[in-house]
């Protein structure tokens, strides 16, 4: 009996060296992956994003914004209004009329995620001209009345509209576009933010005759990762060489008076946008994180309701409304992290309303430096604590402290 005792204790005492002397090369090796894993965080390959995205999107899903009605309506161009009204682009004049129930309705201002680039091919003088079979007493009378983007413009000296225009990045895209005009030039507190901001070489503007009668034009631009879901939308973006303010926040700006906006930046770069009373947290580059709500009916009023006078006035009076489209025909469909696709206006909506209540998500610009410091001190201590422990707790441990 003794013997077998002598025996177990001859073998802790080998095992016990042995895993002494595995220490020193385990610390070593941990070293090593302590500097590969802080390499990978400074340098951020692909698939360092791709997970870091995937936790956002569950954590998104998982503690989704509560909607609480707000002064922001979607006027939707949706299967219905298109049954009823006909299939878009509707004539301007129709839109004119649309806009005059805005104003009848008492909608505080109203905005465009369209951009109207091209001359109506349904006013008067353009259906003379392509229709050759018609007579010439019919095609001189259609040619004495007003063109289309004249009736439109008329309604929008009525009722404040911002017009949307479309961004675009590449040069062979740009053929006949412009760099734009500043709305409001900003007032700057600290830095100047336009080196940190994203820039767009042109713009699809609005035919002059109808952008001489907005309140305001703001830029929608909606890129999404490279999984194609939009996570990150840009407030603010230089165009060209001036800064202008996306459709959202433009809105926002007519709305508070239509006063020039300010931002504010370090040597680091962006921090805030204000615009009118709502100050607005950015990362360095201008760009907001939108925090969504589950896709709620009440935020929808369809547009044909709003055309025949049939929508509830209690849903528009005072609000701040966005023309868009949710019908799958017009393709204007866009992935968010809360795991399905939303029409594109509903975004510009929901970034108003983030604003409004103040539940902006915000990434601080020091971040990186904390999660730096987090990881050296993590990998330390799994570094020295492992090998004091058994290969499960080890285990265990690592877990702990790398998931936390």
């Amino acid at each position: 009996m003794a013997d077998k005792d002598t025996e177990k204790r001859k073998e802790k005492t080998l095992l016990g060296k042995f895993w002494a002397g595995l220490i020193a090369p385990a610390r070593i090796v941990g070293y090593v992956a302590l500097a590969v894993f802080i390499f990978l965080r400074i340098v951020e390959p692909p698939i360092i994003n791709d997970v870091r995205n995937a936790g956002f999107d569950f954590l998104h899903q998982q503690y989704p914004r509560e909607y609480k009605p707000l002064p922001v309506r979607i006027i939707d161009i949706d299967e219905k209004s298109l049954d009823e009204i006909g299939q878009w682009p509707w004539p301007r004049t129709v839109v004119a009329k649309l806009i005059d129930q805005f104003a009848a309705y008492g909608v505080a201002v109203t905005g465009f995620d369209i951009v109207f680039a091209e001359p109506d091919t349904y006013s008067p003088g353009n259906i003379a001209k392509h229709n050759k079979d018609l007579s010439q007493e019919v095609r001189d009378e259609l040619a004495r009345l007003p063109d289309n983007e004249k009736v439109m413009a008329k309604a929008m000296q009525k009722h404040p509209v911002v017009l949307g225009e479309a961004s675009v990045r590449a040069l062979r895209d740009a053929e006949g576009l412009t760099l734009g005009e500043d709305e409001k030039p900003p007032a700057f507190i600290g830095a100047d933010p336009r080196p940190f901001l994203k820039r767009f070489p042109y713009l699809v503007e609005n035919l002059p005759e109808l952008a001489q009668f907005a309140a305001g034009k703001g830029v929608f631009i909606i890129e999404p990762g490279r999984d194609n879901i939009i996570r990150q939308v840009p407030l603010v973006m230089l165009v060209g060489d001036k800064m202008r303010l996306a459709l959202s926040t433009e809105i926002l700006r007519i709305a508070s008076g239509g006063k020039s906006y300010v931002t504010r930046a370090n040597e680091a770069g962006m921090e805030s946008i204000v615009v009118g009373r709502n100050k607005i947290v950015t990362d360095r580059n201008g760009l907001m994180w939108p925090y969504f709500t589950k896709q709620v009916p009440e935020r929808y009023v369809s547009a044909s309701d709003v055309m025949s006078g049939k929508a509830d006035p209690r849903l528009l009076r005072g609000h701040l409304a966005i023309l868009g489209t949710s019908a799958s025909g017009l393709e204007d469909l866009r992935a968010i992290p809360m795991g399905y696709s939303v029409p594109g206006v509903e975004i510009h909506a929901q970034i108003i309303e983030n604003i409004l209540t103040g539940e902006t998500l915000t990434r601080p610009f020091y971040m990186k430096l904390v999660e730096l410091i987090v990881i050296f001190i993590v990998g330390v201590i799994i570094i020295w604590l492992a090998p004091i422990f058994a290969a499960f707790l080890s285990v265990v441990l690592f877990v702990i402290l790398a998931g936390g």
